[in-house]
């Protein structure tokens, strides 16, 4: 089987959760299935940092600007390519191409929320890092010593927000802290943070900054009391699969897409009510057997985001156990 894969999109978006997915699944595919790849790519794009399996052909063609241009990818260079090299699938990661010639397919393998129609869409779920484990109690305290005095800590993805969205937080946290006169930190984790202008300000006269830290956006996640994803973020889930995989509890916003996702394994807050975050730091920080029991919940659910269970549904769909006009992966 020969499948074209479209990776101009992959290229300009750079190492995120939906191509950590699709070149997963094309590894797995190549090494388990035997399937060949085209990856075809903007002759004048920056080539892959992933490791490709072997065999892999790239394709390397024109891509014009604008949306002008995006239309001509889409529904006539993939097309043509399709046909040359007379690839039997061809997989979209954006657009919207013409009909590919037979016997070739368009699957569609980006990050969506459920479809609509689903006899149309074969769903396959995200899965955890395989880096992602859970820390022993001697790691988790050497990390601690280390960076925050001993203290445990709440940690936070803050990465999508903005100045108002850390405002919110900050104000759960104050009344966390004045509620509960707890020595927990929090960390605000994030690559893009903005520490100028009113923010700075803002920070430099908090209450609490003693007991704030800011850190890059993977450290410190698996030694921490919780983690916290209260904020809209562009996310397939893997942060969170990741955080079951540590046996950390889950505190996500109520506007983030999570929930589905979540189930019964993590906590729900109104970010457009400080108390609301608050007092589930609070229920968190009082009651293990809650805690405890999130933790046991979310390991229950764990099981169902496999890396193999998705492959085999995708190759299902592939090998044509499935009908299937397109796919989405959530």
């Amino acid at each position: 089987m020969l499948i074209l894969l479209d990776c101009r999109s992959l290229l300009e978006g750079g190492a995120d959760e939906r191509s950590h997915i699709i070149f997963s699944s094309v590894a797995f595919l190549a090494r388990e299935r035997g399937v060949e790849w085209l990856f075809l790519v903007d002759q004048s794009g920056r080539e892959s940092s992933w490791p490709l399996p072997a065999g892999v052909r790239i394709i390397k063609r024109r891509a014009l600007p604008g949306k002008v241009g995006r239309r001509h990818w889409d529904s006539w260079t993939i097309p043509r390519v399709a046909t040359k090299y007379k690839a039997d699938w061809i997989m979209l990661t954006e657009g919207v191409t013409a009909a590919p010639p037979a016997p070739g397919q368009p699957i569609w393998l980006r990050p969506a929320a459920s479809p609509q129609d689903a006899g149309n869409f074969l769903l396959i779920h995200p899965w955890p890092s395989e880096a992602a484990g859970p820390l022993d109690s001697a790691e988790k305290d050497i990390f601690k010593q280390t960076h925050t005095q001993g203290k445990e800590y709440f940690w936070a993805d803050v990465e999508a927000t903005d100045e108002e969205g850390i405002v919110r937080l900050l104000k759960s946290f104050s009344l966390f802290k004045k509620r509960q006169l707890s020595n927990l930190q929090l960390v605000l984790a994030g690559s893009r943070l903005r520490q100028e202008g009113s923010l700075k300000k803002l920070l430099d006269t908090y209450k609490y900054r003693q007991d704030l830290h800011w850190w890059p956006l993977a450290e410190g996640k698996g030694a921490a009391y919780a983690q916290l994803f209260p904020f809209k973020k562009k996310t397939v889930g893997i942060p969170l699969l990741d955080a079951w995989k540590a046996e950390v509890p889950v505190v996500i916003g109520s506007e983030t897409g999570l929930q589905e996702l979540a189930g019964d394994g993590a906590l729900v807050a109104d970010m457009n009510d400080p108390a609301s975050m608050a007092g589930h730091l609070m229920v968190l920080y009082k009651d293990e057997k809650l805690r405890r029991s999130l933790i046991e919940k979310a390991s229950a659910r764990l099981p169902a985001f496999d890396a193999r269970l998705s492959m085999d549904q995708l190759w299902a769909g592939l090998s044509g156990q499935r009908s299937i006009a397109s796919n989405k992966l959530t």
